[in-house]
């Protein structure tokens, strides 16, 4: 951000504030050189604290640089085609040879409940990855603050500048995270393993190298590398890079994905999910206005997943197989119907009953389930996240439901048949019944007279 101000002795200055990996690219390092020292020094004592950075720089315009910057800007807010890159050229050639004033740290406490959010988010087993414009320094110090990051994890940081070191550094990163999430566990004299586990992993990445990462085919041993990882911790990450980050998770795999911010620069990230949400706060309502759903704080990010999603999610999918069953239902007892009667047509459900099946004989089950049902109460799924993230169409509950579909138009054919046959039989069921309790004598006589009948001459 730059700010261009003329003073009272008729000079011309640029004041710019940015962060240290891009402050110092534009510095011209030959002037005070013991200021860009002390400003490095402050600035890692600052972020190894948890302070969130900034480095102000400033440079003195003479009359014809501002003349010459004043046209040019002129010309690209008025361009119709390529305004913003214009504007970011005439940006860019100004923002140069800057003189270091110095650094400033700012304490950004976390909200109330933000660690114990993060904590029931992983247990519930969804993926946390935090993509962040601050420093590594700082990153990793909210992190573990956040309890995204513990003491038992390994840390895999990925800080390069070039394109090869950058594939150089996944490749040994993503063999160090196969050995490190590989099955361990102690053996006994019989080679039987005694317990196991899994060694968490950390990945921490910078802006600088995702530059070198997302616009080439290094996309994919970084997803790689990050599937293999717990956590994935992205600090000095432009707004654009946020969404690039998002897209490459979307582009390989069908999980969904959800964005959370407070501010503009996550208008992109938010955008780019499948689910966004945006918290109103001190930043603005900039990412409010981007979202899907809107919050006052990142605790409640737990229940609206945790709880109503879980609910929403369970009557959602009973509801559709339950709409699923009754009309298949429906269609499979016409079906065998027609097979019985030799596809006559006489018709098994008259049209008054085919009218009110949807409407009224099986509405109020689907009004039920849909609105009602909640198989866990609130209390059950925040104290036991893990029992929030089920899937129905992965279970035996639908292959149930299509094999229930049958039998259920089945029996409602065959038990009409038995019943109506018993009560109310026919002509051809009477008589055969009354050939099984005939006396064999009386057969034998009738068949008898009949023999004469049959075998009589013709003349």
């Amino acid at each position: 951000m730059s700010v261009i101000l003329g003073l009272p002795n008729k000079s011309v200055k640029v004041f710019v504030k940015g962060a240290d990996t891009t402050m110092f690219g534009v510095t011209d390092r030959s002037l005070n050189t013991s200021i860009i020292r002390a400003t490095e020094a402050h600035l890692h004592s600052y972020s190894s604290i948890g302070l969130r950075t900034l480095v102000i720089g400033m440079r003195e315009l003479s009359t014809s640089e501002f003349e010459e910057w004043h046209s040019a800007f002129e010309v690209a807010s008025n361009a119709l085609m390529g305004r913003a890159r214009l504007l970011r050229k005439v940006a860019t050639n100004i923002e140069s040879n800057l003189r270091i004033l110095g650094a400033s740290g700012i304490e950004d406490k976390l909200q109330e409940g933000v660690p114990e959010a993060i904590e029931s988010l992983r247990t519930a087993g969804i993926k946390v990855w935090v993509l962040t414009g601050d420093k590594q320094e700082t990153a990793i110090s909210i992190g573990y603050s956040s309890k995204l990051l513990t003491s038992k994890m390994t840390q895999i940081i990925v800080n390069r500048n070039s394109k090869e070191s950058c594939r150089k550094s996944l490749e040994d990163a993503i063999i160090m995270s196969k050995k490190l999430t590989t099955m361990s566990g102690n053996t006994n004299d019989t080679g039987r393993t005694l317990g196991a586990s899994l060694t968490p992993v950390a990945l921490i990445i910078d802006g600088t190298s995702l530059v070198y990462i997302l616009d080439c085919e290094l996309e994919e041993m970084l997803f790689e590398l990050a599937c293999n990882c717990s956590v994935v911790l992205c600090c000095r990450v432009a707004p654009l890079q946020k969404a690039g980050i998002v897209a490459l998770v979307k582009k390989r795999t069908s999980d969904m994905t959800l964005a959370i911010g407070d501010g503009a620069n996550d208008v992109s990230m938010i955008q780019m999910a499948d689910v966004g949400v945006g918290i109103s706060g001190q930043e603005g309502r900039q990412a409010v206005m981007a979202s899907d759903f809107a919050m006052g704080q990142f605790r409640f990010l737990v229940t609206l997943l945790l709880v109503h999603g879980h609910w929403n999610y369970q009557r959602m999918g009973y509801m559709i197989l339950y709409n699923f069953y009754k009309n298949a239902v429906f269609v499979l007892v016409l079906f065998w119907y027609v097979l019985f009667t030799c596809f006559t047509l006489s018709t098994a459900i008259n049209e008054w009953s085919s009218v009110l099946y949807s409407v009224i004989y099986t509405s109020v089950p689907t009004i039920v389930v849909g609105i009602l049902d909640k198989d866990l109460n609130r209390r059950t799924l925040l104290k036991y996240p893990q029992l929030a993230i089920f899937q129905i169409a992965r279970t035996g509950l639908f292959w149930l439901c299509l094999l229930s579909i049958i039998v259920a138009a089945l029996i409602p054919r065959f038990v009409v048949k038995v019943l109506y046959q018993f009560y109310t039989p026919c002509d051809v069921q009477i008589a055969r019944e009354a050939e099984k309790f005939q006396p064999r004598s009386e057969s034998a006589a009738v068949e008898v007279e009949m023999n004469p009948i049959l075998n009589q001459p013709r003349p």
